[in-house]
């Protein structure tokens, strides 16, 4: 017992700046209590709103629902359900979401009804808006009711827009000319940004991507745009060569069945494959690996035991997402700790709400 706490003081002793330390402190404060408050004091910390505003955000949601007015969250994705959760957490209500897949949600989502968008967008006067969406939609989705006509004052910034460079925040503890590794590519977004990031100075990228749809999505963005020394393997990573059952959503949240991403997909309909799974070690081979970058719902501690190999051997820069899991936050340094003793750590947050904390490792 007296152990955990030498355990955490030896693992926050290994974070390199102020912004790592209160973002560790933050994660272990929601993976002990998901709160909204919690959730605020991270997206401050994070940079992306201060304190002050989101008390007076929070004051301002008190009030709209001491009134009776319906307060609906755009999106109904992970964050959406994420800051769901949280409201729900201190037993603050809203009225429903609003999402363009609304027709997923025949019977609603976490009892609450979801919206179209022309619905929310044609009644201004009758709702208030979060935009619950993740950083790859946001500022779309601002754009969007702005250009709708929705009135700035029925738009509740609450957690603050998302910030920063998601995984690609360290380039100079990359080093050039070795290989990147995508788990979970998706629609090779990352793999481009990475190209560019890194002047074409790598010598492979092993883009990972398992639901069939995105794996379609990933072929023809690539036929159109190539991208030099690209391999696309149509599998997911785990720890073991092995048949998995899998959610497949030809979205950013397909993910192994036994692993729910948080608040996750109660009310969707998923369709339910067989899919094998491979690991980092067996995949990259002898090839000198640079950069391994994970966000695949929950499966990442399996992924990092299947890649023990190539990290102990190259000690890559990695950049793995820390938020799907309480708890994923310490097991993931201490892991990587025991792989290579001489990796630092910082801790990074882009997301609006609870998700999107990415842990960066680098010697």
């Amino acid at each position: 017992m007296y152990d955990t706490v030498k355990r955490m003081r030896e693992l926050y002793g290994c974070l390199q700046d102020e912004q790592s330390k209160n973002i560790f402190l933050d994660r272990l404060a929601i993976d002990l209590d998901p709160s909204m408050t919690n959730t605020m004091k991270l997206c401050a910390d994070a940079g992306q709103v201060t304190w002050e505003q989101q008390q007076s955000w929070k004051s301002a949601l008190l009030a709209l629902n001491q009134a009776g007015e319906k307060v609906v969250l755009y999106g109904a994705s992970i964050v959406g359900r994420d800051m769901a959760a949280a409201l729900q957490h201190e037993q603050i209500d809203f009225y429903g979401f609003c999402d363009r897949s609304y027709a997923r949600f025949p019977d609603g989502l976490m009892g609450k009804p979801v919206l179209s968008p022309d619905e929310l967008l044609n009644h201004p006067d009758q709702y208030y808006v979060v935009n619950a969406v993740g950083i790859f939609y946001y500022e779309e989705i601002d754009r969007l009711l702005q250009e709708r006509g929705f009135p700035n004052e029925r738009i509740l910034r609450c957690f603050g827009a998302p910030k920063g460079n998601q995984y690609f925040d360290f380039p100079s503890l990359y080093r050039k000319g070795t290989a990147f590794v995508d788990c979970g590519c998706y629609n090779c977004g990352d793999c481009y940004t990475f190209a560019g990031w890194s002047k074409g100075q790598y010598s492979k990228i092993f883009a990972f991507e398992p639901d069939p749809a995105n794996v379609e999505n990933c072929k023809q963005n690539i036929s159109k745009e190539p991208i030099p020394n690209f391999n696309l393997i149509s599998m997911g990573v785990s720890d073991a060569s092995k048949v998995v059952a899998f959610g497949s959503d030809g979205g950013v949240t397909s993910h192994i069945v036994s692993h729910e991403p948080i608040a996750a997909t109660a009310g969707i309909v998923v369709n339910q494959i067989s899919m094998q799974m491979t690991t980092i070690d067996e995949t990259v081979g002898l090839e000198t690996v640079g950069f391994i970058k994970m966000d695949i719902e929950g499966a990442e501690f399996e992924a990092l035991h299947g890649a023990q190999n190539t990290i102990a051997r190259d000690k890559p820069l990695l950049a793995i997402c820390t938020y799907h899991r309480e708890g994923d936050t310490v097991a993931f340094m201490e892991y990587l700790k025991r792989l290579v003793p001489t990796y630092r750590f910082w801790l990074r947050h882009y997301g609006p709400a609870r998700t999107e904390t990415v842990l960066y490792a680098a010697e």
